[in-house]
């Protein structure tokens, strides 16, 4: 409403009003411009809706694309984030795509559109962890990496796993299946090791596609100590992933970057308001 009267009255007068919260000293230097996109906000009413918006909950369109290497993956963060898919989030799964030239245009396209990259995958691919530490080096990274040691199952307990073993027979239909010994389970470190010992326990194919990982969200989200616990690398994806959405874009891409070395996020060191 004041900025409707301001441009009415400098459209008459040919006089542009100091802003109240100026003229009483409440913003400093650049304030403004961070947080309506500038010091008029209706100078600029696209990039004022870009960044008010999302703080107040209804943005619209996707604000974080989140780019994982199998279904598994890409069922779990699906499961997780069910309630804000095409409502801020995207999950890409980019198996038969590559982690490369494809995968560089895509965050190319982030960076242009002012979207974050959040990336999912294993640490046993370093073919992968390769091309992510180019982009990093070239900035195109603005968001966060996840690197699971050695996969996603390994950052699960036996017993964890087989309660999710549990979960998805019964979202496949099994009836009164049978508990799982956890004993038979207790020297596997890694998915594969599992899914080999389950395979054989039960007799099955396979562990593995979008029904495994929504049963392994579930195991994860269950198992939090309270509502803040963010110790399973799943709920703290998905968590990072749903701030994504309401952050300021801008202020994280100066204020923060992914180390081409680490692939972590580290601070830049940089003042934003200067």
């Amino acid at each position: 409403m004041a900025e409707v009267i301001r441009h009415g009255y400098e459209e008459l007068y040919d006089d542009r009003l100091v802003h109240e919260d100026i003229a009483f000293g409440e913003w400093f230097s650049k304030a403004r411009e961070w947080a309506y996109g500038s010091e008029y906000p209706l100078e600029n009413t696209l990039e004022m809706v870009r960044r008010v918006l999302p703080r107040w909950g209804i943005a619209t369109g996707i604000r974080v694309r989140f780019y994982v290497e199998g279904s598994t993956e890409q069922g779990a963060l699906e499961s997780g984030l069910e309630g804000s898919l095409g409502f801020g989030v995207e999950v890409v799964n980019i198996r038969a795509q590559g982690w490369d030239t494809w995968l560089k245009q895509e965050l190319e396209n982030d960076v242009q559109a002012k979207r974050f990259s959040m990336l999912m995958l294993d640490a046993d691919r370093q073919d992968a962890i390769r091309g992510l530490q180019k982009r990093a080096e070239e900035r195109l990274i603005v968001g966060k990496v996840f690197v699971n040691d050695p996969d996603l199952e390994g950052r699960f307990t036996p017993q964890q796993l087989c309660e999710a073993a549990e979960v998805y027979e019964a979202s496949k239909g099994v009836t009164n299946p049978s508990p799982l010994d956890v004993i038979k389970f207790a020297h596997v470190k890694n998915g594969k090791e599992f899914e080999q010992c389950y395979c054989k326990e039960r007799m099955a194919p396979s562990l593995k596609g979008k029904q495994w990982g929504a049963a392994l969200m579930q195991v994860a989200f269950n198992s939090r100590s309270d509502a803040s616990d963010e110790s399973n690398p799943l709920v703290h994806a998905v968590m990072c992933a749903l701030r994504g959405v309401m952050t300021d874009y801008d202020a994280h891409a100066k204020l923060m970057h992914v180390d081409p070395r680490t692939l972590q996020s580290i601070e830049t060191g940089r003042d934003f308001f200067n």
